[in-house]
Formats: C-alpha cells, structure tokens, sequence
C-alpha cells in the first residue's frame, strides 16, 4: 500500500499529511471525523500482518498493551483493522524526543539527564510490571513534552510478535543496533534487563552526545555490544562525576545478571551519581511474566499489581461511551511527541465502591453552583439570586432564613462555624457565622471576588477585573482582616491550599503556580492543557478539571511538572476526596464519578444524580452535590 493522499478516510479519520514513516509504517497527521480532533495515525504496514495469525495476534496483544497506564507510558486513543488497514491513533503534542533535544542543544548537564533517564525508567517498570520488553529503547523513543514531562513511546509489542512469528525472516535486525542488548545479538532469551542495558546507552548518550559504539558497519556495532567495554562519558566530559561512569558501566554489563535489576534502579542510581545523594530506595526486580528472567514469551497476563486500568461499567445508554482502546506506543516524530490521557497506577487495584445514592433535596436555590457544610447546616448557592439557601442536615428541612450575599455568587467556602461567600456581582465575600446564620462582615478586596480558600489561619481570595491591579490574591485573616495583597496579572482562575503553599491556576493561560504564604514567591508548577475554573488538593495531590476537554488533571504537590490528566465523565466541575475515594460531578453525563485517588480508576459504575452537577462538599458521612439542572441537592452515602 502507497502513501495516502490527503483527503483519504481511514476507520473514521481524514489523512492530512504525512507526520513520518519508519520500518513498521507511516504516521499521518489526521482529523477524528467523530471527536474533531487533530490525531497522529499510525498506519501498520500491510506486509507485516500479511499473515492472518499474525494479525490476530498483533490485534490482541496491542489492546492487552493497551491497559499499561503510566504517566511516563504514552498509551493512544484507539487501534484497530478496519477494511484491511491495522492502525494506531494518537493524540500530538509539541515536544521534541532525546535524540532531537540532544541534537539541538549538545550534551545536557548531568542532573537535567538524569532527571529525564530516571522519569523514562519509571515508565520502563510500567512496561515490565505488565509483562512486556520494550525490545527498542533508544533517544528517539524518550519524548520530552514543552513543560519537561518525559514519555517512553513506541514499546515494541509488534516488534516482538512480528519476530516471534517469523515476518522478520527478510533478514531486517528488529531494534536498534546502537542500543541492543548483547543476548539480543546473540539470539538468547530476553527480558527486561535488555531495556536496562538499552537505556544506559541512552544515558551514556544524553551525557555525551555520542552513541555508546560509534562504528562505520553494522557489523562492528554488534560486535562491540558483545566484546567492547561500556563507554565512559567523563572521558569525553571530564566535568561530569565520575559515579555516572560506575552507572553506565553497570547497566551496559555484558551479562544481564550483572546489571541493575529494574529500570527504575538504574534511574534511581543516575540521579544519586548526579547530585551526591544515596538512592532512596532498595534494589528490587519489578518485572514479571514475559519481562522476568525465565519468563514465558508465549503468555501475556496482566498482573493485577501491574500499572493498569480496568474500563469499568459502561455507562448508561444514550450517553458517551468512551473508546478505550487498544495500542502498542507511538512513533517518534521529530518535534512531535504523541500522547493521550494517561491514568497513574500505584500498582494496588481499586478498592470496592460502597458509595450510593441515597436522596435528593428538591427545590433548592436557582440553578445551585456553591455548597458548603458548616454548623449542622448545608450552606448553597446559586448565581442568580442574592440569597443562600440553608438546609438542616439532620432533617433535611430548609430554614427560614437565608442570608443575603450578593448576586452573582461564585465560590463558598467555610472553617468551622465561619462561611465565606464571594459575590462576584456585588463586588465582595460575605462572612457568615453559622450559628446564627448574620452576615457579620463583607469584605471588599477590590476586583471582583471569584475564587477563595481557606489556610495557613486565613481566607485567601482571587480576583478578577478589568485592569491588572484588579487581577489580585488578596490575604485576609479568619476574622475579616486584610493581611496582603498581590497583583496577579494573568488573574486566578481556581485556587487551593496544602502542602505547605497556596496553589493557583492563573485565568489567561492555564499555569498552575506554587505560592508561598510566607515569602509571597510564586514558583511555576507546570501548564494545563485547557483552562480550568477547579482546584482540590487531597492532602498528597492537586486535582484540577478541565471541563472543555472532559479531564481531570493530579498534580504532584511534591515534584513540580508532574501532571497527570485522567479521562472521566463530560465537562467535570467540581472534586471532593471522602472515605479514600475521590468524586467528580460530570456536568454533562448527569452523574458522579467515583475513582481511588491513588491510581485515578474508576470504582464502580458512574452514580447517576441530578441534572447537571456541579458543586460538591463531603461532611464525613456523605458528599453532598448540587444540580445546577434541576434545583437540587443530591445526597451520596459513604458506607
């Protein structure tokens, strides 16, 4: 089969150029005729999968491969034969991988490679924990996205299925001779201690600028992967230390037994040599079936501790049903870097869902948007009237009075007995005691208020105007004192606290910042890719929505550029963490997702609620959710 023409439909996508091409075929930049979405295609070449057992098994096992679910593995959107044709789809970012990177910028100092070799290894256990050699580690299957965050890509699943039944008997190498394995050389058994050996190559690479074995033949590069001795990159850079040189020599040690048990050793061990630290923790074989030595090759089962996400019921019909496909990797373009959403794994499964819907309040405020729990009370509200509603939690009853706030209410939040409204309308927060149910202050902070937090003793307030001073994060003491006030040009769009700092995505472009309370320093902490009007922190991560990508995103509070982006539900608003699971409202889906935080699966089938939910607040026994649809409250019990 030629190359496609622009224009050209294949199983749902339209051909708009051609992105790339390598030995197992070409990938073409393409539209998803459903989503409307700009997608890389990856189109198999026919003669690898002439053979109708081959292809079978080529489909199989790429949709097993597909449930690794890692933040450094890049997964695709779906794979599949339609009309003859097998094919991979994936979503483009910009990006470049390690070769390119190195190319552009020369040999890179030894912490920045070793922070990138170490996130790599981290997804090479994925890979191994689920059964699989990656068979073709090299630079240009690392890719590095613009805010640093590092994928491996393009695992080599058909590369060992199509070698393994014989569609290689051409004579082509399967790999990379640059960074093969000697037992790969020799014809032995392989496991994960081939991608070990691989990626001290890599390393030796990133520190260099040179391969391991520059040799002119093919030839003599096999030979020197059998004979020669591991490169020594403080040889060609005298300024690197000289415990990087101890680190490739041992992971590029000609018997496999002699190197580092696990990728994730290796990177461990690299980032120790860089900055004079011990690693952190012990060694360890993380490789199982197929990728442990002694392994079967002829079997593939995924372990239930492996990096891996069950698809969960299906949701009911009539609403999206999300594809959750199958695929090996993406190919490596130069400047792109292919990727999807990717679900974290730590390696536990999930946990049985108790949570269930147990009641609706009717008739609560007008297309409610806000809740809170404070004083035995639920505290709601709603954009389009200057009132609360207050419920009694214990008879479910409202009371009689409701508090005037404002209109335009936009975010509440409350500590105790204390609730805070802002009035985006009326231009200020409203402090509420809640056992009285008095407005007893009203602050000004200057702009309009859209966002508040509670922390650090106080309430911390965003604001949005007209003008780059309105734009502010605005301190005020938990009795209604202002302490600070900072200009936030680019204005905040969802705010959060934990972990020791103030957290902000900022409103004219989706950064998410660190600010410290006590020094008023900001530090940048990655970029979203759409904006987003939520943010939760669970006491380990931030969870941010991103409603117009149907995502939620866990941030690592502790290693900046760490973010994860999850696919749940249509346009997610608001997430509470309660009773160790985590809870969107999927406003379009008209229901509750419910996931382990540790792993971002999904526990159970979605909890069908009220029309469009928004707003959600957890009081220990039950979280509690709005629905802006139809005017209600809806109860979700714990246990």
């Amino acid at each position: 089969m030629g190359l496609l023409a622009p224009g050209a439909v294949v199983a749902g996508y339209r051909i708009e150029s051609v992105l790339g091409r390598g030995g197992m075929g070409v990938v073409y930049r393409a539209a998803d005729l459903e989503l409307e979405r700009i997608v890389a295609l990856k189109v198999i070449a026919p003669e690898l999968l002439d053979d109708l057992a081959v292809r079978a098994r080529f489909l199989k096992e790429v949709r097993a491969a597909a449930s690794i679910e890692h933040p450094n593995v890049i997964p695709v959107y779906a794979a599949g034969e339609r009309g003859g044709v097998a094919y991979l789809a994936m979503r483009l970012i910009d990006g470049d991988d390690l070769k390119e990177l190195v190319r552009n910028d020369g040999p890179l100092p030894a912490g920045r490679a070793t922070d990138l070799i170490a996130r790599a290894a981290a997804g090479l256990d994925a890979i191994h924990r689920a059964g699989y050699v990656h068979r073709d580690v090299k630079p240009s299957n690392v890719l590095v996205d613009r805010d640093g965050h590092v994928y491996v890509t393009d695992f080599g699943l058909a590369k060992q299925v199509l070698s393994t039944d014989g569609a290689t008997g051409t004579g082509r190498w399967v790999g990379t001779l640059d960074y093969i394995a000697p037992e790969q050389v020799r014809g032995g058994a392989v496991d994960a201690r081939a991608d070990v050996y691989a990626l001290g190559g890599v390393l030796a690479f990133v520190l260099t600028g040179h391969v391991p074995f520059e040799r002119d033949a093919d030839e003599a590069k096999l030979w020197a992967q059998l004979s020669d001795p591991p490169p020594v990159p403080s040889q060609l850079r005298p300024e690197l230390p000289r415990a990087l040189d101890a680190v490739v020599a041992r992971a590029m040690a000609k018997r496999a037994e002699d190197r580092y048990p696990s990728a994730g050793d290796l990177g461990r061990a690299a980032h120790a040599a860089a900055t004079g630290a011990a690693p952190q923790r012990p060694e360890r074989m993380v490789a199982r079936g197929a990728a442990a030595p002694g392994g079967q090759p002829s079997t593939v089962v995924l372990d239930p501790e492996a990096s891996t996400v069950s698809a969960g019921a299906a949701p009911p019909r009539g609403r999206r049903r999300r594809r959750v496909a199958a695929a090996l990797g993406a190919l490596a373009l130069a400047g792109v870097v292919a990727a999807v959403v990717l679900f974290p794994s730590d390696g536990n499964p999930p946990r049985a869902a108790a949570a269930h819907v147990a009641e609706t309040i009717r008739n609560v405020g007008d297309r409610p948007n806000g809740i809170a729990v404070a004083g035995g009370d639920l505290w709601v509200t709603s954009n389009h009237q200057p009132r609360l509603d207050r419920i009694d939690i214990a008879t479910r009853r409202e009371r009689a009075d409701h508090p005037e706030v404002g209109l335009g209410a936009s975010d509440i939040v409350s500590r105790g007995n204390t609730v805070w409204v802002a009035a985006r309308g009326a231009r200020q927060v409203a402090q509420i005691d809640a056992a009285s149910g008095q407005v007893t202050r009203r602050l000004h902070p200057g702009g309009a208020p859209w966002r508040l937090a509670v922390g650090f003793g106080s309430v911390w307030v965003g604001t949005l105007g007209a003008t780059p001073a309105e734009n502010a994060l605005v301190r005020y003491s938990e009795t209604g004192s202002e302490l600070h006030r900072w200009t936030r040009r680019r204005g905040v769009a969802a705010i959060a606290t934990g972990a020791g700092a103030v957290w902000l995505v900022e409103r004219t472009a989706p950064n998410v910042v660190r600010f410290d309370p006590r020094t008023g320093k900001s530090v940048p902490w990655g970029t979203l890719a759409a904006p987003s009007s939520a943010l939760y922190f669970d006491g380990r991560y931030l969870w941010a929505t991103l409603n117009t990508d149907d995502l939620i995103v866990r941030i690592d509070s502790r290693h900046p550029r760490v973010l994860v982006p999850t696919a749940t539900g249509r346009r997610p608003q608001q997430i509470v963490a309660a009773g160790g699971r985590l809870f969107v409202a999927s406003y379009a889906d008209h229901t509750v997702r419910v996931l382990d935080p540790r792993t971002s699966r999904s526990i159970g089938a979605p909890l069908d609620v009220a029309e469009n939910p928004f707003a959600l607040v957890a009081d220990g026994q039950s979280v509690w959710v709005t629905g802006a649809g139809d005017n209600t409250v809806t109860r979700i019990a714990l246990r």
